[in-house]
């Protein structure tokens, strides 16, 4: 049982907290904000009404997303907000006026709506907000559009859709955030848009644009097929509950537009060749190709080659993200600039590529912590990374990739629990196992008092995989244990190299966590986090 004080220590903070967000934002901002919420969860529709209903909102407002030239449209599996994060960083440093959305975001809803290298202000978010809301609301109860939501419902009851769950889902989100965004970006005007789908492609809410204003699709890594999709897929494949990688590819190669260049990150052989066959047979266009059109070559954590048209540049990664992912987004990045530059679309200089990958900014990977205090208070020998454990099919995560690719270190992995536990996090917990059986190197600490439940969970997962693990209250005292560990093992051995990884259950945790990372030394020495 938590003592009263440490209690009373975490409802201060909680209380911190929310202060701190009310100094932040708005009292527009604010009242908007659960406005909107509750607007969307007002009325349950289902993704076929939805789609409806986006499209019309959108004529209604006159077609926005015809203003919105040179459209990147991004697809994929993994790393789709990457690639995007890459291209606006560098065409940014390029001096290109780049207005972005993808998702997630850390912090605010703001974050997921750049206009021109900047997120959209909550004023501009407020304005454009209420301008779908009314428009919705004008529009919704016309007979054309009431006929075709009803023929919608008829069909997704004839192939086994239930239309009548009261559950709550994102269907009206969608159908009217998107508009916002579109509306939003086309009263900015800019050089390039950059789109990340949803989820999917083809019946994705994303895809409204003309062959004549996109000027690439990118599709990133495809891997999916494991159910997860299934709610999407029933739309494009006859209302079937068919899931498998084969389906989820058609779905997102369909994004694609005539004659627009297609570029293709590597994929198994099974999705590119199914790729190809949609591209030429399907949509009318070519593919640009990872493995024959560009490659990767020489690469290291450092940097790599990336060759595209007979011509070798050697390109730095960026030196704060860890794991092989930052290589493999970054290059599909390159691969469709090359290709717009190659058709003239844009002139890119090499050391402005360079400043815009170091620029660019990937919310929750894993990543290297380089100023905070902590980085002398464990001394030169110790790399800190945090990450967040992100909803994925194998429910792993990124951080997969950073510890298998680095066992030359001893890891120390903090692991910050929720107020719920979840799949990810268990089967996370399954896989770190070969990593952390030997010796309290885990550690796990809760971040409110709320987060017993999620605290229980791992703590099961762990005890049935076996993991010695230590339990602590506060970051500042897993932090302090660790050292205490990590100093016993220099002791012993003055070369060994050790990381400190911070796995955090949610973007809230990441936020609070890197922002504790950030804080000066005197606050540090007198806080509990």
């Amino acid at each position: 049982m938590i003592s009263e004080f440490i209690t009373l220590r975490y409802r201060e903070r909680a209380k911190t907290i929310k202060n701190n967000y009310a100094q932040a934002h708005s009292q527009e901002y604010i009242i908007f904000k659960k406005e909107y919420r509750k607007f969307y969860r007002s009325v349950i529709y289902s993704k076929r009404q939805a789609l409806i209903i986006s499209k019309y909102i959108l004529k209604e407002l006159g077609n926005p997303q015809d203003k919105m030239k040179s459209v990147i449209h991004v697809t994929g599996s993994n790393g789709k907000g990457s690639v995007c994060s890459y291209l606006q960083a560098i065409l940014a440093a390029n001096g290109y006026r780049v207005n972005r959305f993808s998702t997630p975001y850390l912090i605010n809803i703001t974050e997921t709506i750049v206009l021109n290298n900047k997120p959209i202000s909550e004023d501009l978010y407020i304005k454009y907000g209420n301008k779908i809301i009314s428009t919705y609301k004008k529009i919704i109860n016309r007979n054309l559009l009431q006929k075709e939501l009803e023929n919608a419902k008829i069909t997704d009851a004839l192939k086994g859709i239930n239309t009548q769950t009261k559950k709550f889902n994102n269907n009206l989100f969608w159908a009217t955030f998107i508009p916002l965004v579109f509306l939003a970006m086309s009263e900015c005007p800019a050089d390039f848009n950059i789109i990340e789908v949803i989820l999917g492609g083809k019946d994705d809410f994303t895809n409204v644009f003309a062959p004549e204003n996109t000027a690439a699709t990118v599709i990133n890594n495809i891997k999916y097929g494991d159910g997860n999709h299934k709610w999407f897929l029933a739309l494009f494949n006859n209302g079937k509950w068919e899931d498998n990688i084969l389906t989820v590819t058609q779905h997102k190669a369909l994004l694609g537009k005539k004659n627009v260049p297609m570029i293709v990150a590597n994929q198994s052989e099974e999705v590119l060749k199914e790729i190809r066959h949609i591209a030429s047979t399907v949509i009318g266009t070519k593919t640009i190709e990872y493995g024959r059109d560009w490659q990767i070559e020489n690469a290291t954590d450092s940097g790599f080659d990336f060759v595209y048209g007979g011509i070798r540049t050697s390109v730095p990664n960026n030196k704060k993200l860890l794991g092989r992912f930052k290589t493999q987004n970054l290059a599909t990045s390159l691969a469709c600039l090359a290709v717009l530059e190659k058709n003239q679309k844009l002139k890119l200089d090499l050391d402005l590529i360079k400043t815009g990958i170091q620029n660019s900014i990937e919310i929750a990977r894993p990543q290297l912590v380089f100023d905070s205090y902590f980085n002398n208070y464990f001394g030169g020998s110790i790399e800190i990374a945090i990450g967040v454990i992100k909803r994925n099919s194998d429910g792993i995560t990124p951080f997969k990739d950073l510890l298998a690719a680095t066992p030359q270190y001893i890891n120390f992995l903090i692991f910050t629990t929720a107020d719920r536990g979840n799949k990810d996090s268990t089967l996370f917990v399954a896989f770190i196992r070969k990593y952390f059986a030997k010796g309290k190197r885990l550690v796990t600490y809760r971040s409110l008092p709320e987060s017993y439940k999620g605290l229980e969970l791992v703590q099961k997962a762990m005890r049935e995989n076996n993991i010695d693990f230590e339990e602590k209250g506060t970051l500042q005292q897993a932090m302090e244990f660790v050292k205490l560990k990590t100093e016993e093992i220099i002791k012993k051995e003055p070369q060994t190299k050790i990381r400190i990884i911070i796995a955090c259950e949610s973007m809230i945790n990441f936020d609070k966590n890197i922002y504790y990372l950030g804080l000066p030394k005197d606050v540090l020495e007198n806080e509990r986090w």
